[in-house]
């Protein structure tokens, strides 16, 4: 458990970093003329967009930034609920060893999720913060490159997904059992003891944390629920226990899912409060990082709330993501320079603090032996075969010194 609860941090960093670099390099790239609708951009000296300001480059950048910061948050809160079992178990009272022990199923399906969940988000954030890098996110020397990769390691130690997954779905079958059966459920499951929330009517989802959260609870009760029924119908028709839970191993996953984003998103809740945020000005900032997380479930899987959440406020859904996205833009490069990184954590050329990429990537690029000549390596076999006029005509319309070719 103790290795689990490691992973968790493990995916908050790399995913982290991965946010982070592709976060100030979009801040530093240009694409795109601000005014397509000009004749000639070029000569007429209307300026690029930087990358960061379109709003596809946000939504996916800013989201892997609230799923980081939402597993920073989660990493601690199972940090600190494993050291308060450790020790009870060790120095507690019988009365309180009991008591830890009765604690031990919940935090062996906390940390069985938390683990799964967070390394399939980060390795896919991940990759998409790299494919935001566009072609220089491939370079060895962005730094995102080799974290994909290296990524695809913590998706299966220390128990491969669906196995583990399985095992938070034993979790909640039996803790559906008990609380039909009226014996106590706390903790992640307390949901199961709480009514159905109604169809929800709202104007807009601005300042509705509570509500989200609400949803996020209620989805993961009629879920685990479901999956009871399911599990009980298979055992009905004579099946030992895991007959009947292979049998429901596709539902059973997804509920493990379910559940596990519903932690994430109440651990995170539960983290910003004064005593953890210190600057009240930097409280409604990670309030909005975490209606982020919130919200894409909700666009993501909005078929989990048929019959809570019309079209209508499903459209309201959507317009607060992207009012969300406008209100971090200005937080943006904050946010990323507020996971404490330094230059030598990132060793990347794309996420440089002082924003110097261009340089940094040509620094590298002279440490190649490719660059060791100035002559291009087989540029006697190429220039039979390449347009020399073409390129010299290219370079007229390009911001660099003309050479002979």
């Amino acid at each position: 458990m103790s290795i689990r609860m490691h992973i968790v941090s493990w995916s908050y960093l790399d995913l982290a970093k991965a946010a982070c670099i592709a976060i100030r390099y979009s801040c530093v790239r240009k694409q795109g003329f601000k005014d397509t609708t000009a004749d000639d951009p070029m000569s007429t000296g209307i300026g690029e967009n930087v990358v960061m300001d379109y709003k596809v480059q946000q939504y996916r950048l800013f989201k892997s930034l609230a799923v980081a910061y939402c597993f920073l948050w989660s990493s601690r809160y199972v940090k600190d609920y494993l050291g308060r079992v450790q020790e009870t178990i060790t120095m507690g009272t019988d009365e309180e060893r009991d008591a830890a022990a009765d604690e031990m199923p919940e935090l062996h399906a906390t940390l069985c999720g938390l683990k799964v969940w967070s390394t399939l988000w980060a390795h896919d954030g991940i990759e998409d913060c790299r494919k935001a890098c566009g072609g220089q996110g491939y370079l060895r020397s962005s730094g995102v490159c080799d974290l994909t990769g290296n990524f695809a390691e913590p998706a299966t130690v220390e128990g491969e997904q669906v196995i583990m997954s399985l095992q938070v779905a034993r979790f909640l079958i039996k803790s559906v059992g008990d609380s039909e059966d009226g014996r106590p459920v706390v903790g992640s499951v307390s949901y199961l003891k709480d009514d159905p929330i109604s169809k929800v009517q709202v104007s807009s989802f601005k300042g509705q944390t509570t509500l989200l959260l609400e949803l996020m609870k209620d989805r993961a009760s009629r879920f685990a629920k479901k999956l009871g029924r399911a599990f009980k119908a298979a055992s009905a028709t004579g099946l030992g226990f895991d007959a009947a839970l292979n049998s429901v191993a596709i539902l059973a996953y997804r509920v493990a899912e379910i559940h596990s984003a519903y932690v994430f998103a109440r651990n995170n809740f539960l983290a910003l409060t004064p005593e953890r945020i210190k600057d009240e000005a930097i409280t409604p900032v990670l309030f909005r990082l975490l209606d982020l997380v919130m919200l894409t479930q909700l666009q993501d899987h909005a078929g989990d709330w048929i019959g809570v959440l019309d079209e209508e406020v499903l459209e309201l859904v959507d317009a607060r993501v992207n009012e969300l996205l406008h209100e971090l833009r200005p937080d943006a490069v904050g946010l990323a320079d507020g996971l404490g990184f330094t230059d030598d954590d990132l060793k990347s050329t794309l996420g440089r603090y002082d924003g110097n990429v261009y340089e940094a990537i040509y620094g590298e690029a002279k440490m190649s032996p490719l660059n060791a000549s100035p002559r291009m390596v087989a540029w006697e076999h190429l220039e039979r075969v390449v347009d020399k006029d073409f390129l010299r005509e290219s370079m007229k319309h390009q911001r660099v010194a003309t050479s002979k070719l």
